[in-house]
């Protein structure tokens, strides 16, 4: 159900469009769990620390598919993510890349 799909995204990414009362509603049948947000943060949360850990090796953030093709393609999408404005790049998120010299308007 592309509904519900959509209501799981808003959950996972701490949109505003699901507000606390749908959310009360959709845990209550099951529909949604603390875990899957939990995990997916922790993921990105992971990534951050990659980035962060390459900026202490190499005193920079200028990641190249030749240095680690992973973390390059992660660092693209969140530039798209950022520039498509996705529910996903929350001003937490958004804070935190910047903290570490992430420059999100790059193409």
């Amino acid at each position: 159900n592309k509904w519900l799909i959509t209501q799981r995204l808003f959950f996972r990414t701490g949109n505003p469009c699901l507000t606390p009362y749908r959310t009360e509603k959709l845990k209550s049948i099951g529909c949604l769990q603390e875990k899957i947000r939990k995990g997916y943060e922790a993921i990105w949360n992971s990534w951050v620390e990659k980035l962060f850990q390459f900026k202490n090796e190499h005193g920079h953030i200028e990641v190249t598919r030749s240095h680690d093709l992973k973390l390059y393609q992660w660092m693209t999408s969140q530039r798209h993510k950022y520039k498509t404005k996705r529910p996903c790049m929350t001003p937490d998120r958004i804070e935190k890349l910047k903290s570490i010299g992430f420059d999100l308007q790059r193409p």
